[in-house]
């Protein structure tokens, strides 16, 4: 509906004739009837005591029926965008403390590791004559033995302790809350972006109506 389908609508919903319409505004009934019938729309002052006589604004009375549906689209995006925000937030708290549960974990590995020796076999290479079966020596040939030796070291000690499973749930954890924080930083710009651009293209067409 144009401007002329509009100012009809209102004048009748206020049960006005165009005489009464004029003379409310104090402008000629020929005036009047030149906006209902012809393509002429009334100067900026007019329009005003339009807008004031009938309770709308001026973008309604100028925007075709597309553009305020389309406006009205865009506002109710924008509010369901804008109810998303505390729901990627909360994604992002249980993101952060995934990550900080899996680092918090392979921290402490780490500095176990420091603390308490790990065994392992390393070889020590001696002659064949001196060979001698003791404890806790596997002799793998005549010039070869594996003797156990305590170290300090990260993966010696989760291979001797068999926290190879465990360490491996902290890097999936870590791995998991960084792939979620990115998405939802992702999500959340996207929205702010849509809502940003939505805002600045309403204030130009309004800027542009006026």
């Amino acid at each position: 509906m144009d401007f002329r389908g509009k100012l009809i609508e209102q004048r009748r919903k206020y049960g006005l004739s165009q005489e009464q319409l004029a003379e409310r505004m104090g402008v000629s009934r020929q005036a009047v009837s030149r906006w209902e019938t012809e393509n002429t729309l009334p100067d900026a002052y007019n329009l005003k005591k339009i807008s004031t006589l009938f309770h709308v604004s001026i973008d309604y009375l100028l925007a075709e029926d597309d553009c305020v549906q389309e406006e009205e689209k865009s506002i109710v995006g924008n509010e369901q965008d804008i109810q998303k925000v505390p729901k990627y937030q909360r994604s992002m708290f249980w993101s952060v403390l995934l990550i900080t549960v899996g680092l918090l974990g392979i921290l402490a590995f780490y500095i176990l590791s420091t603390q308490i020796p790990a065994t392992v076999m390393r070889p020590e290479p001696v002659l064949a004559d001196t060979v001698q079966l003791e404890t806790n020596i596997t002799i793998q040939n005549a010039e070869t033995l594996y003797s156990p030796q305590k170290v300090y070291s990260f993966f010696p000690f989760l291979n001797s302790y068999h926290l190879q499973g465990v360490a491996a749930v902290f890097v999936c954890l870590t791995v998991m809350g960084v792939i979620l924080l990115l998405y939802c930083l992702s999500a959340q710009k996207g929205i702010l972006s849509r809502v940003f651009k939505s805002h600045i293209l309403q204030k130009k067409k309004k800027g542009e109506t006026i």
